[in-house]
């Protein structure tokens, strides 16, 4: 099974496929799907050997549509994860979230993932929102991770944010220090870490 991100949206405006294929260009990447279309809710995005680098899947979040189940997943999943801050604040960010851009990841070359960086980038440009990542969780619109979903194995730095009076302070901190972890996971930032203005 292939690895998924999302960017979670709160807009509903279009993105053309001809917007994104412009993206890859420079690449010498190509999309595959209903590439003539504005209303494409598949796509996938090939390299220059014709591998699949990355399918983007859209849809919406409106009563009946597919998205709303995602959505209510993540409600569900959420409500018990720290820090309860976080929790609080993607919970009604969630809830206004329009349009879900899920990505199916193939990449394994270093430009494969500078076509798929292009990809999502282009996207979170024109539509804005937040991003999810199986195996490690959310971030906030600015990029920074807000929630600990991380395997207990985790390690390596990582850039992150904590919310104190409605402003995110954010920092980068180490994944495996157990310090780092408490700290983040109270809502705090960790000792001995540089916060980010």
């Amino acid at each position: 099974m292939p690895y998924l991100t999302r960017i979670l949206s709160q807009s509903q405006r279009t993105i053309p496929a001809t917007t994104l294929g412009e993206a890859i260009t420079p690449f010498d990447a190509k999309l595959d799907g209903d590439i003539d279309s504005n209303l494409w809710t598949a796509l996938e995005v090939v390299n220059s050997k014709s591998e699949p680098v990355v399918r983007v899947l859209k849809s919406g979040v409106a009563p009946g549509e597919s998205g709303q189940d995602e959505i209510d997943e993540f409600l569900a999943e959420i409500t018990s994860c720290s820090p309860a801050s976080a929790s609080s604040w993607l919970q009604e960010y969630l809830r206004k979230v329009q349009t879900i851009y899920a990505f199916e990841i193939y990449a394994e070359t270093t430009n494969d993932w500078e076509i798929l960086n292009a990809v999502r980038d282009r996207i979170f440009g024109m539509v804005g929102g937040i991003i999810q990542a199986d195996g490690e969780g959310f971030t906030n619109e600015d990029g920074y991770h807000i929630l600990w979903q991380f395997s207990d194995k985790v390690s390596g730095e990582w850039w992150m944010a904590v919310l104190h009076g409605g402003k995110w302070k954010k920092f980068k901190m180490d994944l495996a220090d157990e310090a780092h972890r408490q700290a983040f996971r109270a809502g705090e930032v960790p000792p001995g870490v540089d916060i980010i203005n």
